[in-house]
């Protein structure tokens, strides 16, 4: 038989758990801009084929769902092979992803971005760029803002390659 004293502590400690929580975490304007700051540093690691420099905002674990609907999951150990294989394929390629919205969680940790990405590369039949829509998915680790998650999504082609 359950004692109302019993109920009372556990409704006691539920309470007590979730303004801990409040307390421990509150988002505000500095976080979108950390995010954006990142993404920034993550474009013109990509623009300098730095690969080191690119895997620095990941998560681990961190997985992607590339623009050709590829699915790559792992963490950044496995980013390093993904992105200097594609370079070394492609020695001109850059992408750009331009956020149109950040949005951070005001109950954990998280957030989520929202924008556009281009990709630009020359490929045999001459010059390509493709782009469309993406979303990321933000934890803060240990103070830091990392990529957990990515979608992209490819909504357009030009170039003789398309």
């Amino acid at each position: 038989m359950i004692r109302t004293a019993d109920i009372l502590s556990i409704i006691t400690i539920a309470a007590a758990s979730i303004v801990f929580v409040d307390i421990a975490w509150s988002a505000g304007d500095s976080d979108k801009d950390e995010i954006a700051s990142i993404r920034a540093v993550s474009n013109k690691a990509i623009r300098q084929h730095d690969v080191e420099g690119i895997v620095a905002s990941l998560d681990d674990p961190y997985q992607i769902n590339t623009g050709s609907g590829l699915l790559f999951h792992g963490g950044p150990e496995t980013e390093k092979e993904n992105w200097a294989g594609h370079f070394s394929q492609n020695d001109d390629v850059v992408y750009v992803r331009t956020p149109t919205r950040i949005e951070v969680s005001t109950y954990l940790p998280r957030a989520a971005e929202f924008g556009d990405w281009v990709g630009n590369w020359t490929a045999d039949k001459g010059p390509i760029e493709v782009g469309g829509s993406y979303s990321a998915s933000w934890r803060k680790v240990d103070g830091v803002w990392k990529i957990q998650s990515e979608i992209f999504v490819t909504l357009f082609c030009n170039g003789a390659a398309c």
